[in-house]
């Protein structure tokens, strides 16, 4: 018969919510103490973040103009797409236009905002943060990390 209680699921093995409830804690106590100072991000973006812009930037070039639209215009499209395409406006512009590296940056500049990478499950499960930063498979698949 299984153990009734009132923090158990029916028919759920006792283990198993007292794990979940445990990385949650781990989450949250994370979360309590997180800072722009142990969030991973570089030092540069950080004080872009503390002290942000108050104007538009008026500095971005014709050709950086070019990039952050060919950047922007479709989001899930790959660095491979935008090099194609940044290939071809030179061609046809014969107008240097940043690499896709360069406009990252130069969002990053304008924006504040950084790109955090952090591994992921292959099956995009888990991301191996907080209470699954130290494990090496994934704990739902199995998946190696």
């Amino acid at each position: 018969d299984p153990e009734y209680g009132y923090t158990e699921d029916v028919g759920a093995p006792r283990d198993t919510r007292r794990q979940e409830v445990r990385d949650a804690h781990i989450f949250i106590n994370g979360l309590k103490n997180a800072t722009l100072q142990n969030s991973g991000l570089s030092e540069e973006a950080v004080a872009r973040m503390s002290a942000p812009r108050t104007q538009p930037a008026g500095d971005v070039t014709a050709a950086e103009r070019v990039g952050l639209r060919m950047f922007c215009a479709r989001g899930d499209a790959s660095e491979e797409n935008f090099s194609d395409n940044r290939e071809a406006f030179i061609e046809l512009a014969k107008e240097p236009i940043p690499t896709y590296e360069q406009v990252k940056r130069l969002v990053s500049e304008l924006t504040g905002i950084d790109a955090i990478h952090t591994d992921m499950c292959t099956n995009t499960c888990i991301a191996y943060v907080g209470a699954f930063a130290a494990f090496e498979q994934c704990p739902f698949c199995g998946e190696s990390r």
